[in-house]
């Protein structure tokens, strides 16, 4: 506050008055510009408040190759074949193939990224072919005869072990197959190749 020197005491009061009432509008002033960066903070907070945060995906769920399975198969097979005398001496040699359909069916365990299973797998088809060869005896009825084999009939058992990448098994099996064959042999010396000879059987490997 600042005084005049000289003036009457009612002069200085009056100027102490102006004084306080320009503080007092200062003052108010600075009240209210604080009073408007509030309220501007208050927006500002309350606009914040409108704006919504992203939405978290849920993660992907894992697949599972847990539970029972069944399905079917096209393709084509080939079996090789060796004709030998009972002394053991070959006589011919050849490969029967041809096309297959069929069915399978199975049940998966997993556990972690492990997966266990066992399946089982039943195909029929017409896997045939056949050759002719030199009858080795030195004076023989037939000289010239024809084998033939079809496999009509074949199917596995297996186990399976693997490990899954989501929707992907890399696994490894092992287990048995059974073939139903039919075996013929024919007189190719004769026209019209009369059959001489046929039997059945099933392996096992």
């Amino acid at each position: 506050m600042s005084h005049a020197r000289g003036l009457p005491d009612a002069t200085l009061d009056l100027l102490q008055l102006i004084e306080i009432g320009s503080d007092m509008q200062i003052s108010f002033r600075l009240i209210l510009a604080a009073a408007l960066g509030a309220a501007s903070m208050g927006s500002a907070a309350a606009a914040d408040l409108h704006v919504k945060a992203p939405i978290a995906k849920a993660p992907a769920a894992v697949y599972d190759w847990t539970g029972f399975y069944v399905g079917g198969h096209l393709g084509w097979a080939w079996t090789d074949k060796n004709w030998r005398t009972p002394a053991g001496a070959d006589l011919t040699s050849y490969t029967a193939d041809g096309f297959i359909g069929g069915v399978q069916g199975g049940y998966n365990w997993q556990t972690g990224a492990w997966v266990v299973g066992v399946e089982a797998q039943a195909s029929w088809g017409d896997v045939v072919t056949g050759r002719n060869w030199t009858d080795p005896e030195p004076v023989p009825v037939v000289p010239i005869k024809r084998t033939g084999t079809t496999a009509a009939n074949l199917g596995t058992v297996a186990l399976r072990l693997g490990h899954a990448v989501d929707r992907s098994l890399f696994y490894v099996k092992g287990g048995g197959a059974w073939v139903y064959e039919t075996y013929r042999l024919f007189d190719a010396t004769t026209p019209g190749t009369p059959l001489l000879a046929s039997a059945t059987g099933t392996r096992w490997d």
